[in-house]
């Protein structure tokens, strides 16, 4: 993601909120699991990533701290890099401009991986 993106135009600046179940549900997951958890293929773990990108924006977008989900992310450094780049990004208060963000952030986390795997 870059950041000339035009949605960038609407912050919301409300104090962040508790995680929700399902995105601590998921950051352990990961935690406890390989990335790749079952299948080896590229698309997998491209797959894998960009669901957890999703996920970590979406938390970003409803307000989750970002210390919370660090402190969730501990030693994984693939999550930790993608929390830092979702708190790059600014949260906005409309659900239109949310629902972009997170899938760009989900699209462009799918998009680095595949470049990465087929290096």
């Amino acid at each position: 993601m870059t950041d000339q993106s035009p949605i960038r135009t609407e912050i919301d600046t409300t104090k962040g909120a508790d995680l929700p179940i399902k995105y601590e549900s998921f950051l352990v997951k990961h935690e406890s699991a390989p990335i790749n958890a079952g299948d080896d293929t590229p698309k997998s773990k491209c797959d894998a990533i960009s669901e957890l990108a999703l996920q970590i924006m979406s938390g970003r977008q409803k307000g989750v701290s970002m210390s919370k989900m660090m402190h969730i992310a501990e030693q994984n450094k693939l999550t930790q890099a993608l929390i830092i780049a979702a708190y790059e990004i600014n949260r906005f208060s409309t659900e239109e401009y949310q629902t972009r963000v997170i899938e760009e952030f989900r699209d462009d986390a799918h998009l680095q991986c595949v470049k990465a795997l087929h290096k």
